[in-house]
């Protein structure tokens, strides 16, 4: 095998990592965010109407009233950016993973 034939073949073996690094990148692309921000809207949404007609019925007192509302927002407002942040964590790791595999496999 000259000196040609070498390079064409470390160049091809170099271009299907990069492929398969790509195929990972448009993989961890896809799994981005799936919508639950709407989820998280629609249960602040409930839960006041909820707490609205609690109200209606009992009286509560306007600074526990004003404590229940902001407890309702801030709690799934908390919740999906932890959700949020964990996926994203996740995929990382995953992602992660994935090249330290190829890399090894590479290496052996």
């Amino acid at each position: 095998m000259d000196n040609e034939e070498r390079i064409n073949v470390e160049t091809q073996l170099e271009l299907e990592r990069i492929s398969e690094l790509q195929r990972n990148k448009a993989e961890f692309e896809k799994l981005g965010d799936n919508g639950m921000g709407f989820k998280y809207l629609f249960v602040i949404i409930v839960q006041f109407a909820l707490l609205l007609a609690a109200n209606s019925f009992f009286t509560i007192d306007s600074e526990l009233f004003q404590i229940f509302v902001v407890i309702i927002i801030a709690v799934p407002a908390v919740q999906g950016i932890v959700k949020a942040e964990s996926n994203r964590t996740n995929r990382r790791m995953d992602l992660l993973l994935k090249i330290i595999k190829q890399e090894q496999s590479k290496n052996t």
